[in-house]
């Protein structure tokens, strides 16, 4: 009898390679084979042969993320990178769109956005998101060719009024890791100069126009979800620039990195008691978006961090 299903012990045996784009606060949010398959070596970023959804508002930074990604890579790697930008009056079909990733064969892909391809219709049904995704008995859908090829799709999509990714809510289930994007101080509830007085970030942050973040969402097949799974970038007039995220403070990724776990606060600062009180002000006010504001606070108390 033919099996219709696979099983997670055939999933770890078939653990994904990973592209690693040499950016700490997309590799590590992407995740690392090691953690969760032992016989892999332990190398971070993107898992090949899958798919992941970037979701965000309209101008909050997507595309300008996408292209500081794609040319990272395209620039210091041997892999190929197809970038594909539909937005505006440019729309293709599905079938075009996979004869082109069939002609070009990417390490790593991005479609900016799934919105514009003309499967997608006005409004993104089920029928029409799973057509895309996993195709008909007619024309082939991205998860096929994706596999085939061994690389790593982004799909980058707008989001609605609702704030969910636009079109049918089957979009994030089919895919194999959901991120988001948004602005600063709508998750974090902080602005310019309580992050850095909090010592989040001891860098230059006037030089950015504005800052965003981009953040693990509630699925994430092939990584770690969490709260503490965020980085935070800045846009410039050159694009968008990583900034800073938490990855330090990994055992994981300091142990497969060779490296001492660190604190994002410092001895110094420790003394300053203006942290303790706008950390507490970031607690109190009630979004379930920042309880991962708390353990710092618990740490600037009991004094217990390393200088970094």
């Amino acid at each position: 009898m033919n099996k219709k299903y696979t099983s997670i012990l055939e999933e770890e045996k078939n653990a994904p390679t990973r592209l690693t784009t040499g950016i700490d606060g997309i590799d590590w949010l992407y995740g690392v084979n090691d953690s969760f398959y032992p016989a892999y070596p332990a190398t971070w970023g993107l898992p090949s042969g899958k798919i992941s959804l970037w979701a965000g508002a309209a101008g909050i930074g997507k595309s300008r993320l996408a292209k500081c990604i794609a040319n990272k890579v395209a620039e210091e790697t041997d892999y190929k990178v197809d970038y594909s930008f539909l937005e505006g009056n440019r729309c293709i079909n599905l079938a075009e769109y996979i004869e082109h990733l069939k002609k070009v064969k990417p390490h790593l892909a991005i479609l900016d956005s799934i919105n514009q391809l003309e499967d997608f219709g006005a409004n993104g049904s089920d029928k029409c998101i799973k057509a895309i995704i996993h195709g008909t008995p007619e024309q082939e859908g991205l998860r096929t060719i994706v596999e085939e090829l061994g690389c790593h799709l982004i799909v980058i999509s707008q989001l609605n009024k609702e704030g969910e990714a636009r079109g049918s809510t089957t979009l994030p289930h089919l895919v194999d890791s959901v991120f988001e994007i948004d602005h600063l101080n709508k998750v974090a509830k902080v602005g310019f100069d309580e992050y850095k007085e909090c010592g989040l970030y001891d860098g230059d942050l006037d030089k950015y126009s504005n800052l965003f973040i981009f953040r693990v969402g509630e699925k994430h097949r092939y990584g770690r979800t969490g709260e503490k799974f965020i980085s935070l970038w800045g846009h410039t007039q050159e694009g968008a620039e990583y900034i800073h995220c938490e990855c330090n403070e990994d055992p994981i990724w300091c142990e497969t990195h060779n490296l001492v776990v660190q604190s994002h606060l410092g001895v110094e600062q420790l003394k300053e008691k203006k942290i303790v009180k706008i950390v507490e002000d970031i607690v109190n006010k009630p979004s379930k978006k920042t309880s991962w504001f708390k353990g710092m606070l618990e740490k600037v108390k009991a004094k217990k961090v390393c200088s970094c």
